[in-house]
């Protein structure tokens, strides 16, 4: 074999070897960035899933609080209706008369509702585990939220309850107020307009709407890391 044959045979060899260790070499470089990327995005995955089973986990807590105070509110109200002392009003701010009610010009002016001696059921801190190691707790806030229509200086949202909602009870009662009537029977206020100093005792006695309101705070936050605000109503049958 001549010598120049054997020196590009030579020349070819060590092309082929630069090929391999060059193709060799960008695989390892694709792979080591796809195990990277991989092991970034399981990491993003894992953390997401945690903050997500967290905020889940939190919601759920705030949820039961709001489920346990509206329990409490509806037992204590069917309760007082059955007190044999003839008092026979549900909770309210104050608690008493319909001298209870004040001008609103938003939700902040809700009264809180803590009438004794149930005062600490509505309205209380309750303490979570620790975040690493910063404290956690929330606050349960329970208002008043049965108002005259003439007390109200706001429009309520869509979802608040009958009594702070006079243009939906209006159009269903034919623009009349029914509790201005003289003897009238006491029916389901979510489809009548109250009003004015119409509203008699016996309405306010029996009639119940309530903001419930839960916060969540982390030490070290002046403001809440989670806020819930829940609307209801309830009525109790007067007793003939």
């Amino acid at each position: 074999m001549s010598t120049g044959m054997k020196s590009r045979q030579r020349i070819t060899s060590q092309k082929r070897s630069g090929f391999i260790l060059v193709t060799a070499l960008i695989i390892i470089l694709l792979g080591a960035a796809l195990s990277i990327g991989i092991f970034a995005l399981a990491n993003s995955m894992y953390t997401t899933d945690l903050v997500n089973r967290k905020d889940y986990e939190e919601q759920i807590q705030v949820n039961q609080v709001i489920e346990s105070a509206k329990g409490f509110i509806v037992n204590e109200n069917y309760r007082r209706s059955d007190d044999v002392s003839g008092r026979r009003i549900v909770l309210h701010g104050r608690g008493g008369t319909s001298d209870d009610y004040f001008l609103i010009r938003s939700l902040n002016d809700l009264q809180v509702c803590m009438p004794k001696p149930v005062e600490e059921a509505l309205s209380r801190d309750i303490l979570l585990s620790n975040d690493r190691n910063f404290r956690r707790w929330m606050t349960l806030q329970v208002y008043d939220a049965n108002y005259r229509v003439d007390d109200l200086r706001f429009i309520p949202t869509v979802d608040a309850p009958p009594s702070l909602s006079p243009s939906a009870r209006l159009a269903d009662s034919g623009g009349q107020d029914a509790w201005s009537m003289e003897g009238v029977e006491i029916v389901d206020p979510s489809t009548k307009t109250v009003s004015g100093d119409a509203l008699p005792a016996q309405f306010y006695k029996h009639f119940g709407a309530y903001l419930i309101r839960v916060r969540l705070f982390r030490e070290g936050l002046a403001e809440p890391v989670r806020q819930t605000e829940e609307m209801f109503f309830m009525t109790i049958p007067p007793t003939k």
